[in-house]
């Protein structure tokens, strides 16, 4: 897969100077991982016979070549600063021209990386392995061959043996070595064409059947190169995307953005109500809904408020009947505000929206913490007293700064605790979850909890779950799962919980401690506020 904005994965600072002067023209441009700084790119241009190189930092939350630019993702950053070339300035001040991707001519993946069956770099032994211990009779595979760069095998479980076929690929088709040599423009027919076709094995004339891909998340974890592609493929993919954001981009709604440019998509923005029509942009919050139609999972995943927004944001939760927030920020990383206090401190009150919110209790652990919080309900028709909502806050202070938490263990805990807690509302809203731009630990933690439910729901997760729950969540709100680190985090929260599911099964009913530390403390708090729910 060629990538239409010029990424390169793996290239020096020289090379990609010699290949930006040998192949290239004034403006060309390519697009690289920075070798200092873990997460961030650089982006090379050619400026007549010169080659300049631009740092594209990543603070967790954002990219960006100046401070407080605040792109979702690195092709957004391009395609802005190749319109707007006047705003790209070098350290002389002068503008910076972006023409025309360098194209990497090396790249040759034949559109693989989304097949479930496709294992990528490991070898024959690993390979016989996973389908003697993890397979059936007619369970196949697809790996690269470490012998013939280029080309691939087909390992194929018969009875008890495996038995491997060369898949060879030249002039853009695929055919088996050693047998008719029929040829197919991809992979993926060659495969269909021999699961309705056995394929004869040529010391034993054997029928060999093709009867169910092997299907396992957790292999995919040991691929290191695998995932980069992955993840590769859904930058890709996202440049196809061009759902609108006028409303983000109104002059009276500019100020309630945090980043400049991560902007609600207009279809799946929330819409406030109840609002002044008479005053342009009442309606507007830069939150979006998330949902997910396979396993029925609803969201509304929203910037970390600014001053401006407060009130806004506790509109949106009252309108929504939202009674959980999740937010996985701190208020202040490396001296940055991500995310201004909307809540009040313990045992004491605030006026938001025109409404009381109290503070009734926090109980902290060492990676989050939950609130119990209450908002005032509006009076009734009829002059019937007011009562509150209960909300729960579930903060999780365990994310470093950059880069992903190294056990997700906790988080998980917290997730699981969330689901038990929305259970027992009778009619609750979508959960509120926010980082500080809303899309990437946002989207991580959406995409994990989704894909949780698709495994409760099927009983096994197929491997392009992950990346297609990726590109559904990217198409409601852009920049959703922001850097490889938390997409790669995704697939080991989702093994994670695999497991511990199945152990959980294997001990029938034992209940695993660590999981479940704080279910007593939130048990009784739930007691507490056992209420019906009250439409708004």
């Amino acid at each position: 897969m060629r990538s239409s904005w010029g990424f390169f994965a793996n290239l020096t600072v020289a090379e990609a100077e010699s290949l930006l002067k040998e192949k290239g023209n004034h403006g060309s441009y390519l697009c690289r991982r920075s070798t200092s700084s873990p997460g961030s790119y650089t982006l090379s241009v050619r400026r007549q016979k010169e080659v300049w190189n631009f740092k594209i930092t990543n603070d967790g939350e954002s990219f960006g070549l100046y401070e407080n630019d605040g792109f979702a993702s690195v092709p957004d950053l391009i395609e802005y600063y190749q319109h707007n070339s006047s705003k790209f300035l070098d350290q002389n001040n002068k503008s910076v021209e972006l023409t025309e991707p360098l194209i990497d001519d090396s790249e040759n993946d034949p559109g693989l990386s989304q097949e479930k069956w496709f294992f990528g770099e490991i070898g024959r032994g690993e390979a016989e392995l996973i389908l003697k211990q993890r397979g059936e009779h007619g369970s196949y595979l697809v790996r690269e061959s470490r012998t013939q760069p280029g080309n691939f095998v087909l390992s194929v479980r018969h009875h008890n043996s495996v038995i491997e076929f060369l898949l060879i690929y030249s002039d853009g088709a695929f055919d088996i070595a050693n047998t008719k040599r029929l040829k197919f423009p991809t992979m993926t027919h060659l495969i269909n064409y021999f699961i309705t076709n056995p394929l004869i094995h040529k010391d034993s004339d054997q029928a060999i059947h093709l009867i169910e891909p092997l299907c396992d998340t957790a292999e995919r974890l040991r691929n290191d190169q695998r995932i980069k592609k992955e993840f590769e493929w859904l930058q890709h993919e996202d440049k196809a995307n061009t759902n609108t954001k006028y409303e983000g981009l109104r002059p009276e709604n500019k100020g309630k953005n945090r980043y400049k440019n991560i902007l609600p998509f207009d279809h799946t923005r929330v819409v406030l109500r109840g609002v002044d029509h008479e005053v342009t942009g009442s309606d507007y919050i830069n939150a979006s809904y998330i949902f997910d139609d396979e396993s029925g999972a609803l969201f509304i995943a929203s910037q970390g408020p600014v001053r401006s927004s407060v009130d806004d944001f506790w509109h949106m939760v009252y309108q929504e009947n939202s009674m959980i927030i999740i937010m996985v920020t701190n208020e202040v990383e490396k001296g940055k505000i991500k995310c201004v206090r909307y809540w009040p401190e313990p045992g004491m009150s605030m006026i938001a929206d025109n409404k009381q919110v109290t503070n009734a209790g926090e109980t902290v652990t060492r990676d989050y913490i939950i609130r119990q919080l209450e908002i005032q309900l509006e009076a009734q028709p009829g002059g019937a007293s007011k009562g509150v909502r209960k909300i729960f806050h579930y903060q999780f202070v365990g994310w470093p700064d950059h880069g992903v938490p190294s056990d997700p263990g906790s988080l998980l805990e917290m997730m699981q605790l969330i689901e038990a807690t929305q259970k027992t509302f009778q009619f609750p809203g979508p959960p509120i979850i926010h980082c500080s731009a809303g899309i990437g630990r946002s989207g991580t933690v959406i995409v994990i909890s989704m894909l949780m439910s698709l495994y409760r729901i099927k009983g096994h997760l197929e491997e392009r779950d992950i990346p297609r729950t990726v590109q559904k969540v990217r198409l409601q709100r852009s920049g959703m799962v922001q850097t490889e680190a938390q997409y790669r985090f995704i697939y080991a929260a989702v093994v994670f919980y695999m497991d511990t599911v199945e152990q959980r099964e294997a001990q029938c009913s034992k209940v695993n401690a660590n999981t479940y530390d704080n279910l007593n403390e939130l048990s009784s708090m739930l007691k507490k506020s056992a209420i019906a729910d009250e439409p708004s």
